[in-house]
């Protein structure tokens, strides 16, 4: 679209929203009036936005809708029309956020779909435009008219690639309409989506220049458990490698390994490796900073597969399922290398104190007893649960 065609049409949807304001009640009656059959959805789920993959694109699996409504807090409501279309959409919200009706249009003569969102006070918050070329939207527009919570611009312009009939990408501007006319300004969100799909064109996928925002799971839980195994046990040698390599100057107390669920996905199952040496630990007057590989002396570098190993291929299915997946799945794989590294032979030829263990740690979260004691042989336990070196 020409600079002058997007003009024209961003002058058209502030105009609108001029023109709709304090109108909900009609745009209620006409929505209402076309609705044959109602869904709902759980509170907040944030269902039929104008944007494709909204959820998608955040990061989040969308929300089911039931046929029934729900028993327990009141959820949102859809109501579709005879085309199949939703015609409205009443959305409760989440936590401080206020109470939504959202009215939309049949095709016009053109194909753009308009739509209206009101707060509950019938004050019209946001005014949508998606237009739709052969059975598929290729562009939306939505105008913040109340103050967007959390976003620095009003209005935002998408427009949607396909390649066959699925969607491959979605490119953003942002900016304001003010006296002169439209003014670009920068993101607050990646001013593109990326989409991948399997064989069968399921979307299973969503990817902007920070890397992977959503993945669906494509392998049963028993699959992932055996990948989770095989190449649990592989990372956990190349651990035992590394400290079989080291050679540390004074005993060892800790052979810790972190990680962090915010990795990007090529490199999220390699843990850092380091030792934590006795005679720093009897000098440290912060307890805290005695568990965290990042803080030990000794730094052994990252566990990850040779280059060409055979595993590779699993490895990268695992890591896109563990993306995929709740991040309980994540630990549980460091839990097993911490297990096996734990057990090794090769923590038995290190100079060590009596007390000696093995720690995982997540990077994101705080140290606990747990955390410490997790891996902790009996001898060990029972030393460090007299001992002041406990967080």
């Amino acid at each position: 679209m020409s600079s002058v065609g997007l003009t024209g049409v961003l002058r058209e949807v502030h105009e609108a929203a001029e023109r709709w304001d304090g109108s909900m009640a009609e745009w209620v009656r006409r929505s209402e009036a076309r609705v044959r059959r109602w869904t709902w959805a759980p509170a907040g789920s944030e269902l039929h936005m104008p944007q494709v993959f909204w959820h998608e694109r955040h990061g989040e699996a969308p929300a089911q809708e039931a046929d029934q409504e729900p028993m327990g807090d009141e959820p949102d409501r859809y109501g579709y029309d005879a085309q199949g279309r939703v015609a409205i959409a009443y959305r409760v919200g989440t936590a401080g956020q206020e109470r939504t009706v959202e009215c939309f249009a049949s095709p016009d003569e053109q194909g753009v779909v308009w739509g209206a969102r009101y707060v509950r006070d019938g004050r019209l918050a946001v005014v949508s435009r998606v237009l739709w070329v052969d059975g598929v939207p290729v562009e939306a527009i939505s105008y913040h008219v109340l103050e967007p919570v959390g976003y620095r611009v009003r209005m935002r312009r998408e427009t949607y690639g396909w390649e066959g009939g699925r969607l491959a990408r979605i490119d953003r501007v942002a900016g304001d309409w003010t006296q002169a006319g439209w003014q670009e300004k920068p993101q607050d969100r990646p001013p593109r989506y990326e989409f991948e799909y399997d064989d069968e064109g399921n979307l299973i996928g969503a990817w902007h220049a920070g890397g992977r925002l959503w993945a669906r799971p494509t392998v049963s839980d028993e699959k992932l458990r055996a990948l989770e195994e095989r190449i649990a046990k592989a990372v956990a040698a190349e651990v035992e490698r590394l400290v079989a390599d080291a050679h540390p100057w004074a005993e060892v107390y800790c052979v810790g390994m972190s990680y962090s669920p915010g990795r990007p996905e090529h490199d999220m199952l390699w843990p850092e490796v380091a030792l934590g040496l006795a005679e720093d630990r009897d000098r440290t007057e912060n307890v805290s900073t005695l568990w965290h590989p990042q803080l030990m002396a000794v730094k052994l570098g990252r566990a990850e597969l040779p280059p060409g190993s055979e595993l590779a291929d699993d490895a990268r299915l695992l890591a896109r399922e563990l993306e995929a997946r709740d991040e309980r799945f994540l630990h549980s794989f460091f839990d097993a290398i911490g297990q096996a590294v734990a057990a090794s032979d090769t923590l038995q030829r290190l100079p060590a104190t009596e007390d000696m263990l093995t720690v995982v740690v997540d990077d994101s979260e705080g140290i606990t007893v747990d955390t410490v004691l997790r891996h902790a042989p009996p001898r060990a336990r029972e030393l460090l649960l007299t001992s002041p070196w406990l967080p």
